[in-house]
């Protein structure tokens, strides 16, 4: 392993000198950085805080995902516990490291919606904690300074990218009406799919280090190169992108009113989605390609769907939401 690599191992080792203090915070702020705990909180604030914060949260957090995704294949670097035994493993991960997408989704998401808050504290308070989400992947064991810095560059640009799209490219698709909304959903998850095919046919003559396997078997047995989660990505764009142009024609809804029918907007979707996770994947797990891959993206395509579009919808003809104030009304 180059000098590169090696400084980044002896970084984490020395951050790691003393785990007993340091390891309860770090897992704190790494569970802040999670795709889930992110998922869970972009659903609350589009059900019942504010829809168009909870879509601009949703599309950062999806092209995050799908962009770190395609990038942790194409790079097909370790992480510092499957090299070098000096590393504690204290988190599992299975795909490869760079970028980290921990600090791609705290870069991206963090300090904009901090910022939120419109006082001169929130954009620091945001940094401070894309700060140490970032930090803690590096103390876990997890990943390398470089994941991180990588993580950081990248999740900037997906900042950048998302607010240019909705300001160019956002007026352009509410213009061209329904069917164009939904084939550029399909068309952006047909291209992450693509893209995931094209690297794993470049990966597939060659082979990981089985030194790699061995020392992550510490902690969790590892598969970097299952398409399993890229198709469940690809699956949830389709389903979001249909559903938020299903939601704009149908069910226009606004994400304020009483509390109780906020916790009980909240409650019914979240109880359904987790009915449409694992549900179907109890009755199709093992299926064998090409049916299985195909069922997962189904799945998530119907999950994504039910979370922006049919919610809202059942929200408003059970009287839980009201109709969203046209602008300029």
């Amino acid at each position: 392993m180059g000098s590169f690599w090696q400084s980044g191992i002896d970084a984490v080792v020395w951050l790691q000198a003393d785990p007993a203090v340091l390891t309860p915070i770090m897992q704190g702020f790494s569970f802040l950085g999670t795709t889930e705990f992110l998922l869970l909180l972009g659903l609350t604030v589009y059900w019942c805080i504010d829809a168009r914060i909870g879509v601009r949260l949703g599309l950062l957090l999806i092209s995050g995902a799908a962009l770190g995704g395609i990038l942790k294949l194409a790079f097909h670097m370790p992480r510092p516990y499957w090299v070098d035994p000096r590393v504690q493993a204290l988190a599992g991960e299975t795909g490869y490291g760079m970028p980290s997408m921990h600090a791609m989704n705290a870069w991206s998401i963090a300090p904009w919606l901090a910022g939120r808050i419109r006082r001169g504290w929130g954009f620091g308070l945001g940094v401070l904690l894309a700060f140490g989400i970032s930090i803690s992947r590096i103390h876990l064991g997890v990943h390398f300074p470089g994941d991180v810095l990588a993580g950081f560059i990248f999740g900037i640009l997906v900042w950048f990218l998302v607010g240019a799209g909705l300001r160019h490219l956002g007026p352009i698709l509410e213009r061209a009406g329904f069917p164009v909304q939904c084939l550029a959903a399909a068309a952006a998850s047909i291209f992450v799919l693509l893209s995931q095919s094209i690297i794993l046919g470049r990966l597939a003559g060659t082979a990981d280090p089985t030194v790699w396997a061995e020392h992550a078997a510490r902690i969790n047995l590892i598969q970097p190169r299952d398409p399993n989660p890229i198709i469940s990505l690809a699956g949830l764009i389709l389903g979001m992108g249909v559903g938020l142009a299903c939601k704009n024609r149908w069910a226009p809804f606004a994400a304020g009113g009483s509390l109780e029918k906020r916790f009980l907007r909240f409650l019914l979707g979240l109880s359904v989605m987790l009915l449409l996770y694992a549900g179907p994947a109890l009755l199709w797990n093992g299926i064998p390609s090409p049916l299985g891959p195909a069922l997962r993206y189904l799945r998530y395509g119907l999950t994504g769907w039910w979370l922006i579009f049919l919610a809202p919808w059942l929200f408003l003809r059970w009287g839980l939401a009201a109709r969203e104030t046209p602008k300029g009304s």
